[in-house]
């Protein structure tokens, strides 16, 4: 359960973040699906094509 911030801030658990290896900063989309908010984590194009290290 997460709680609303200031400003509508939603605030991800940390264990869900690692889950979903999704970092500060990142970028998801929001869409609203009948009383559901529904949140889709989307990549960084350019970390896609480069090799992890």
């Amino acid at each position: 359960m997460s709680k609303i911030g200031k400003k509508g801030a939603v605030y991800i658990p940390k264990h869900v973040c690692e889950q979903l290896g999704i970092d500060e900063n990142d970028k998801v989309l929001m869409r609203v699906e009948g009383s559901r908010l529904v949140l889709e984590f989307i990549p960084d194009p350019l970390s896609l094509h480069l090799p992890h290290v």
